[in-house]
């Protein structure tokens, strides 16, 4: 009798359970398994007091974006629930926007909410909005990014390169999504190394792309768009081409040649195609006036898709100075040039001491000193000059011999007082002394800094040419009188 009031009691309790929480299930208590891109249908049973399906919080539920999703929601207890998912994140409240947020009607006994996943991807809240702290749980949303590396390519006419196409899975996105690419117009397709592409939770697959430009595209910036898709979801990245115009640039080496006299020096020139150039290319080179005489041993050169360099010589001789021989290379609007420095027989100019400081009625001498450089020999001639209202500068002698191995001198004199009997000293203040020496078409410059002084004691004015004549003027006058009245008689008294 007491087994059976037992087994009568323990039969009552499970039906008494079951008609609670009539959704139950092994299953409904554990994790709801992620939907991807698919219809699927998803069952809830809320009560106040033990959560989404028995627990709190709820189940997690994973879907995909894109998909669509019928949510079948029961009250376990028969009091009035709601299922909200928290799209905006603006929390768990009573009052959600369901214009944004995803919002069934209220139930019991039960209700079917169907809505399709359009946000994302991300974590999110769902909830009941009038049990608030005890029936929420997550809602993730899964998804896919694209990208592209190198995301912009330099092609040339008749040629290709490739970028590699990434597809990384967000959110435990898992699928296979199917890749395209649309060029511009003539071009043919791009080729994807791998299609569709297989995508595993939480990893990065990656297919390469293989771009071809053909020829005659012309010079300048395209886009290719490479997306991304499986049967509900569709991402997109850009690769950006530049087609460059076939061209061609010109060096020389070496770049800087040491001239001794009577000597010349040379330079190989090369001209480079790039991006498919092809034709003749004229070379010149210029020189300064009478600086030197420069020959290139061919006028022109050929380039094309086989032979994409080729070379010139420079010769450059009876150089004189330091110059520049300017090599360009032309074809059509395209003329890029070169530089070679020249250093060929040259002379230095040099004063000692380089500046100058004299007091008013004084003069001063400086060395100059012209040095052979690279074998330079020959006359150079020298002049002097000053700023307006300077000392006097002469210079002697006025021309100089240069020898091809040595260094020669002259004299620079600068007064500081102009000439004649009653002369006037110069006013103190800062000048310029500018020195030339020039040989043809070579010419040095030197600029020396003249500062002239007040005398700082009366012996500057004792030695004014006109101070000095005035007291010789007074002696003799008092001499004369002295002299008189000794020689006058006296008169008796």
């Amino acid at each position: 009798m007491l087994r059976r009031r037992t087994l009568l009691i323990g039969m009552f309790a499970f039906f008494l359970i079951g008609s609670m929480f009539p959704s139950w299930s092994i299953l409904s208590l554990s994790s709801i398994p992620k939907v991807h891109a698919v219809s699927r249908s998803i069952k809830l049973t809320g009560a106040s007091y033990t959560g989404w399906n028995g627990t709190n919080p709820g189940p997690t539920i994973t879907v995909t974006k894109g998909d669509s999703v019928s949510m079948s929601l029961e009250s376990g207890e028969g009091a009035l629930h709601t299922f909200i998912v928290d799209v905006d994140k603006d929390g768990v409240i009573p009052n959600p926007t369901c214009s944004i947020d995803k919002c069934s009607a209220q139930f019991p006994p039960s209700t079917t909410y169907p809505f399709v996943v359009d946000f994302g991807p991300g974590t999110f809240t769902y909830y009941c909005s009038i049990h608030l702290t005890t029936m929420v749980g997550t809602f993730i949303v899964s998804d896919f990014g694209v990208s592209s590396s190198p995301s912009s390519l330099t092609i040339p006419q008749g040629s290709n390169a490739n970028s590699t196409v990434s597809i990384t899975s967000l959110n435990n996105y898992a699928g296979s999504v199917t890749l395209s690419a649309t060029p511009p117009t003539s071009w043919p397709p791009p080729f994807f190394g791998v299609n569709p592409v297989p995508i595993a939770s939480g990893m990065t697959s990656t297919s390469k792309l293989t771009i071809y430009v053909p020829p005659g595209t012309s010079p300048g910036p395209y886009s290719i768009t490479v997306t991304a898709s499986d049967s509900f979801i569709s991402q997109s990245t850009n690769v950006a081409v530049n087609v460059p115009a076939p061209s061609f640039t010109v060096s020389a080496s070496p770049a800087t040649l040491t001239i001794n006299s009577g000597s010349s020096g040379t330079s190989t020139i090369t001209v480079a195609g790039s991006y498919g150039f092809s034709g003749t290319v004229s070379l010149s080179a210029t020189v300064p006036y009478s600086r030197a005489t420069a020959m290139l041993s061919s006028a022109s050169v050929m380039l094309s898709a086989t032979a994409t360099s080729a070379t010139s010589m420079l010769t450059v001789s009876s150089a004189l100075g330091m110059f520049n021989v300017t090599v360009t290379a032309t074809s059509g609007p395209t003329a890029p040039s070169t530089l070679v420095a020249v250093n060929g027989p040259d002379f230095s100019i040099k004063t000692s001491p380089s500046t100058v400081s004299l007091s008013q009625g004084s003069s001063a001498m400086l060395a100059i000193t012209l040095s052979s450089v690279n074998g330079f020999s020959g006359s150079v001639a020298l002049s002097a000059s000053h700023s307006n209202g300077g000392p006097t500068v002469t210079v002697s002698p006025t021309s100089l011999q240069v020898s091809s191995s040595g260094s020669i001198s002259a004299t620079l004199t600068v007064t500081a007082s102009s000439s004649g009997t009653y002369s006037t000293p110069i006013s103190p203040g800062s000048y310029t002394i500018t020195l030339n020496a020039t040989m043809g078409s070579l010419s040095h410059t030197e600029t020396i800094p003249l500062t002239v002084t007040s005398p700082s004691s009366g012996a500057g004015i004792l030695t004014s040419p006109i101070f000095i004549g005035g007291i010789a003027a007074a002696i003799a006058v008092v001499a004369g009188i002295v002299y008189v009245l000794r020689r006058r008689p006296k008169t008796s008294t």
